[in-house]
């Protein structure tokens, strides 16, 4: 199992893993599973290193994760990787492990931008040039830089794919892996955690600066320099923001205590309604395990609470919350139109004629110039049209296409639906094109004619797209 953000294989391959198990075989004579102070003291002077007793033990605190004061085959791995100063291998690991989503986009735009025609590659030289240098990644040597690369491409091609790209991004830029720290701590450990955390965060915005993290280290009893505190906040801060957020305080910690991966949390292993309501997991480490928010659904989990994490009603609708249970959410009645909600679905949350007519005409009106400002997601391929003022919209047919708005707004903020959502649930060409939920028929294409019912639907409110 991973030690802390340590896995093993992630930096060792099966020759390598073979090779050290053997090695540590051979060391323990006893066949215990598990080297004492003696025979690592025995190893390293066969390898021409006399240590003293203080330095065995220095080295097996460093890597004896379980504290059983012996070192066993994993601890083996991982003190193989550190004495060698490692780092992962490009070709054995994922960068969404590694990355934020912001950040996957970042190297997304700079691959992008290097793959102009679209074949799916970049050469090395466009690699260095373009994309390490708009990200600004530093590596210490050009040796490191041509190891990487050689180990992303053994077939010595030299074409990077964007996750390969990725892969060596991660590796270059020394990026600390992101891991679930609720696979390494148990419930009451983050209790005690969160406990301490928000009792010296004082302005409440859900971080600690310096200070306020010192404090909280203090009580932990681990008082650190300045300088020791500076570099865990750089090393930790994964949003950047300059302070440590409560999920970033327990990956720390995971670190500092050289916690071992207790358990594997995921839809596959773990019940999300049983995480929820009785280990508390909060949101965002129900999202971090893997659950999609169709699961928090089913789940019961708050909508409320999800909303307050930043889930756009976009990414909710798309998961199968109604209107209604959006409303009591608190998201407000033109985001959820500008989301694709139907005015049909608006009426049935509850909103009033005049107010949803009002929502209507607000991203009527800013579309009609071309303007997408207030839908939440915009569809490259389509352009941005200027469908004039509305006197001339009104002089157009019931079942002209332009009177249409939902399939309209659609368009756009449901392009990339089975992109990014394969496992979503199949709907009917009418319901994917945004048209009335009252009576769903045929697709709605622009030789075609609407329903009497969703004519009447879309069109109660005046002029429609």
């Amino acid at each position: 199992m991973p030690i802390a953000d340590i896995d093993f294989r992630e930096y060792l391959t099966n020759e390598q893993i073979h090779e050290i198990s053997e090695a540590f075989n051979s060391i323990d004579a006893t066949h215990t599973g598990h080297l004492g102070e003696k025979e690592l003291g025995a190893m390293f002077k066969n390898l021409g290193h006399s240590l003293t007793k203080k330095q065995l033990l220095e080295i097996i605190n460093e890597v004896d994760f379980d504290g059983s004061g012996a070192i066993e085959l994993e601890e083996f791995y991982v003190m193989n990787i550190k004495m060698k100063k490692m780092r992962p291998r490009p070709d054995l690991i994922n960068y969404q492990d590694y990355f934020a989503s912001a950040k996957c986009r970042h190297i997304q735009k700079a691959f992008n931008q290097c793959d102009a025609e679209g074949k799916g590659w970049i050469d090395e030289q466009d690699f260095v040039d373009v994309v390490l240098e708009q990200l600004k990644v530093e590596y210490p040597k050009e040796e490191l830089l041509d190891t990487t690369l050689k180990q992303a491409c053994p077939d010595g091609s030299g074409r990077l794919t964007f996750e390969k790209c990725a892969n060596c991004v991660a590796v270059l830029s020394s990026e600390r892996k992101r891991i679930n720290y609720r696979e390494f701590l148990s419930a009451k450990e983050v209790d005690q955690f969160r406990q301490v955390f928000h009792s010296n965060d004082f302005n409440k915005d859900g971080s600690v600066s310096l200070q306020e993290l010192d404090r909280i280290l203090q009580r932990l009893g681990s008082a650190l320099k300045r300088k020791v505190l500076m570099n865990l906040v750089k090393d930790f801060d994964a949003d950047e923001s300059g302070e440590i957020d409560f999920e970033e305080f327990c990956v720390m910690m995971c670190r500092m205590q050289r916690k071992r991966r207790e358990r594997l949390i995921s839809p596959e292993t773990c019940d999300c309604r049983q995480l929820y309501k009785e280990e508390r997991f909060t949101v965002k480490e129900l999202l971090l395990s893997a659950f999609t928010l169709r699961e928090l659904r089913i789940a019961n989990v708050c909508v409320r609470e999800i909303h307050k994490e930043g889930i756009g009603a976009l990414e909710l609708r798309r998961a199968g919350y109604t209107a209604g249970e959006l409303r009591r959410a608190g998201v407000n009645l033109t985001d959820l139109r500008g989301c694709g909600y139907s005015l049909a679905d608006l009426r049935l949350a509850g909103f009033s004629d005049g107010s949803v007519s009002e929502a209507n005409r607000a991203v009527r009106s800013t579309m009609s110039v071309g303007n997408l400002g207030l839908l939440p997601l915009h569809n490259p391929a389509l352009p941005r049209k200027i469908y004039g003022p509305k006197d001339m919209l009104k002089s157009l047919p019931v079942n002209h296409p332009l009177r249409v708005m939902t399939p309209l707004v659609r368009e756009h903020t449901d392009w990339n639906f089975k992109n990014h959502f394969p496992d979503a649930p199949k709907k009917s060409s009418l319901s994917a094109l945004g048209a009335s939920i009252i009576n769903p028929v045929g697709p709605l294409l622009e030789h075609e004619e609407m329903s009497p019912v969703s004519a009447q639907s879309e069109a109660t409110d005046g002029v429609q797209f």
